[in-house]
């Protein structure tokens, strides 16, 4: 994760704070960051062409993981309830494409030219904030809250002679859907005037696991399901308007 162009970002911020104003009210923001992204891909079941199941083999998992840069924008309100403490909501909508691939099928004994790809695509969370004043211009947040991201799993069967027919050339399948999972973070913002604060977040989604159908098998190949869990961590800076 690329920390040091945000750690500066966060100096800047908490030097930058100059106005005094009040937190109250509905802000719109744009966000930049670097996420990191993680899959752990297990092979559960194979079938023979016929449909009959077999185990896999004892190498049947693979971890995959990617880095990029997500962009977003995020709109939410404040509460004030106290001289020190701030509540309120936020919505995420983010921008995001990490992926990561092997080069062999988990689990498949001899192996064969086949391959398996599983892409986090774009992000929407909605997230509860609570924060402290540590001053009057820099709140020290929380948030919780539940992501929904879009996952692309890819299995390819090259038509290597193991898993696939070698006449049939390339075989694969995707599966594409939405998965949700629950997500926290922590962060600072400083108030730079009286309509514009900066931020600098971090966020950890989980969203746990789900089946993928790799392939269902025929008799030109062999079939596949497996289960798939996801992570990502994200750090990001952003910048917001406050009306």
């Amino acid at each position: 994760m690329k920390i040091f162009p945000i750690t500066a970002f966060a100096v800047a911020l908490c030097a930058g704070a100059s106005a005094q104003a009040g937190w109250q009210g509905w802000y719109l923001g744009a966000e930049l960051g670097d996420q990191d992204f993680s899959a752990d891909w297990s092979t559960e079941q194979f079938y023979e062409p016929n449909g009959d199941p077999f185990a896999p083999g004892p190498d049947s998992k693979e971890s995959l993981d990617d880095s990029g840069v997500v962009a977003g924008l995020y709109v939410g309100q404040n509460f004030e309830f106290s001289a020190r403490w701030v509540t309120g909501w936020e919505l995420h909508l983010t921008k995001a494409s990490q992926d990561d691939e092997a080069n062999r099928i988990p689990g498949f004994i001899p192996g064969g030219d086949s391959s398996i790809e599983v892409e986090a695509g774009n992000e929407a969370s909605v997230l509860g904030r609570l924060g402290y004043l540590a001053t009057p211009k820099l709140l020290v947040f929380a948030t919780l809250g539940v992501s929904a991201r879009d996952f692309e799993a890819t299995t390819r069967c090259n038509g290597d002679g193991d898993f696939c027919n070698p006449a049939t050339g390339l075989q694969e399948n995707t599966e594409d859907g939405y998965e949700t999972g629950w997500v926290m973070g922590v962060g600072l913002e400083a108030l730079l005037t009286d309509k514009l604060s900066a931020r600098l977040d971090y966020r950890r989604a989980d969203y746990g696991s789900f089946d993928v159908s790799g392939m269902s098998p025929n008799q030109d190949r062999f079939g596949v399901d497996a289960e798939v869990e996801a992570e990502t961590d994200t750090l990001s800076a952003g910048v917001s308007y406050s009306f």
